[in-house]
């Protein structure tokens, strides 16, 4: 072998110097890994969360960011992607619902995914959100699409709002 590839004249090439052997394996056994970079400092530590109102007046000075159908909620990494996934599992398990239910409705990007995805559109539409604006814009959305049927818009936290009936999506 070349030396300019072996290191310190051993003949060993250097991408194979610090290879895991059976034998380092078991002198060094594997570390456990803490996933403190993908855990939500809120979950490790006393961080205060953010409170209803908190949330709320964020998301009333920002309806329009959260209004673009085909970026979805830019703070989210995939969310159009997610969005596509619920909408084709919805649509292919329930292609005709009578009712559907929109928790943390937003600008209503997902209820108008999924109102498009149905062959037939539900009859009753439910809107739920902290926020009022963006419930306006929500139902401003939907409306224009056409859609006729009975649509609600509930504004408050939906750990305390009535969810009604069942929703079949």
């Amino acid at each position: 072998m070349p030396t300019s590839l072996a290191s310190g004249g051993s003949g060993v090439p250097p991408w194979r110097e610090n290879a895991v052997t059976p034998e380092r394996r078991i002198r060094r056994p594997r570390q456990k890994v803490r996933r403190v970079r993908l855990t939500p400092a809120s979950y490790t530590e006393n961080v205060p969360k953010s409170t209803p109102a908190e949330i709320e007046a964020r998301f009333d000075a920002d309806v329009e960011r959260f209004s673009d159908l085909a970026a979805g909620q830019a703070t989210i990494p995939d969310s159009a992607l997610a969005q596509d996934l619920l909408v084709a599992v919805a649509a292919r398990h329930n292609a005709r619902p009578r009712s559907l239910l929109d928790l943390g409705c937003g600008a209503g990007n997902l209820a108008l995914r999924l109102l498009m995805a149905f062959d037939t559109p539900p009859a009753r539409v439910r809107l739920i959100d902290l926020s009022g604006p963006m419930l306006v814009r929500a139902e401003e959305r939907i409306r224009a699409t056409g859609f006729a049927g009975d649509l609600e818009a509930v504004q408050g936290d939906l750990r305390e709002v009535d969810l009604g009936g069942g929703h079949d999506v």
